[in-house]
């Protein structure tokens, strides 16, 4: 039975480093499909970043086209795949089967991108601007122009899978902690990418599946200008922090109003184009089953809570305790009462204590005096030291320590100056 539901919120901004007349050339989507029998819901979310170098002068269309493409592949495979629709499949197969269904999805996603981007070519034929753009044949090499990255993910019940070509986060939460589950790719660096457009990105996709034991319950889909945009490598940990105490606080309404300036910000301060899709889980109904108070049987009429009972011939355990205690108490406040009233009796019926005056050869040292009052002191009797006070221990201070912290909020710059540059791939 499906334990939890998922709602997505996604935005997307145009970074400010584009010259005019360049638009966003990022782009999201997502869908919510249903499977098997028990319709059971599966959410699908698809991020694709646009090259943003000269040659790539139509990857603003090719990101839209990828979107389309992972979404479209992405269902035909979750349809395919019978685990989704069945309860009885046991945790190994349910993830070798989302495993096998990513995969073909990835596949698929590259074909479908590939079709698209030939059939836009051919209805939109490439103008004499975008080849003295370009500076290459892009006649020879059409798919070029059109370099996009793809990642895209299923959300169904306490299950999720993720397939990643390119640069671009994948963050989720569990238990308050975040993490990055997609294993990383080391080409990715100084501004590289793998691509749709290389020769075989099939064999480039990365792949997650995350079971209900991992305990997800936010994920995080974001484009590599969001990244970009902190000048902290915790960053992750902080967003997913903050998003979800804001959805806890406010509610996921809240948060789809809230999140395009977020990534205004980011897109201002990183010059790069900003998509971030947000996914929350929240849960059911069956999740809390267990945990319900038991209701009484129809046949005796009426749903209240029914409180478990013992048998009336024994009483409880905590109420024998209790009477214990109480005789426990009794028995111990007698004896007080007792032992007082002896004491004031005897002190009534004795004089006090005399102290016998020393004699003339004896010195009295201060310990043989039993009684604490002051006396007076004579020739032949020391004086009675005086108490020798403890020693002073003068503590060094600790000096203060500063704490350096990075950004708190989404896209606000650190202390300290932090370049971000944004390169063509």
């Amino acid at each position: 039975m499906v334990t939890a539901t998922w709602t997505a919120t996604a935005a997307s901004e145009r970074g400010s480093a584009h010259t005019e007349g360049v638009g966003n050339q990022d782009a999201v989507g997502s869908r919510t499909v249903t499977v098997g029998a028990a319709a059971t819901p599966v959410l699908l979310v698809a991020v694709s970043d646009g090259h943003g170098g000269r040659r790539y002068v139509r990857s603003q269309a090719g990101s839209r086209l990828a979107v389309a493409a992972g979404l479209d592949a992405l269902e035909n495979a979750v349809r395919s795949c019978d685990v989704l629709g069945r309860h009885d499949a046991s945790a190994a197969t349910r993830r070798g089967e989302l495993d096998t269904a990513l995969r073909a999805a990835a596949a698929d996603a590259t074909q479908r991108w590939r079709v698209a981007v030939l059939a836009h070519l051919a209805a939109t034929p490439f103008s004499e601007a975008e080849r003295v753009s370009a500076g290459n044949a892009l006649d020879r090499d059409p798919l070029t122009a059109y370099g996009s990255t793809l990642l895209f993910c299923l959300a169904s019940g306490d299950w999720l899978g993720f397939a990643q070509l390119g640069d671009g986060d994948v963050v989720v939460r569990a238990r308050g902690s975040s993490r990055s589950p997609v294993p990383g790719d080391e080409r990715l660096v100084a501004g590289a990418t793998t691509s749709l457009c290389l020769p075989d990105p099939v064999s480039d996709f990365r792949y997650a599946v995350l079971a209900p034991e991992d305990d997800i319950d936010l994920v995080l889909l974001a484009t590599d200008g969001y990244g970009n945009a902190f000048a902290s490598d915790q960053w992750r940990d902080d967003v997913v922090a903050d998003i979800g105490a804001h959805v806890e606080r406010n509610g996921h309404p809240s948060l789809a109003a809230e999140l395009p300036g977020w990534l205004s910000d980011s897109a201002r301060i990183g010059g790069d184009d900003v998509t971030v899709a947000v996914l929350v889980r929240q849960r059911t109904q069956a999740a809390t089953m267990a945990t319900a108070p038991l209701q009484r049987p129809a046949a005796l009429g009426g749903t209240a809570p029914v409180a478990p009972t013992l048998p009336a011939s024994r009483p409880s355990a905590s109420r024998r305790g209790n009477r214990r205690t109480k005789v426990f108490f009794a028995m111990i406040i007698a004896g007080v009462v007792l032992g007082v009233a002896a004491a004031l009796a005897a002190l009534s019926r004795s004089d006090p204590p005399v102290v016998p005056p020393p004699k003339p050869s004896q010195t009295v040292e201060p310990s043989q005096v039993p009684s604490p009052l002051p006396r007076s002191r004579s020739a032949a009797q020391p004086p009675v030291p005086k108490p020798v006070p403890p020693p002073t221990i003068t503590v060094p201070a600790v000096p203060s320590q500063r704490v350096s912290q990075g950004p708190a909020s989404r896209g606000a710059p650190s202390g300290s100056a932090t370049q971000v540059v944004v390169g063509p791939r």
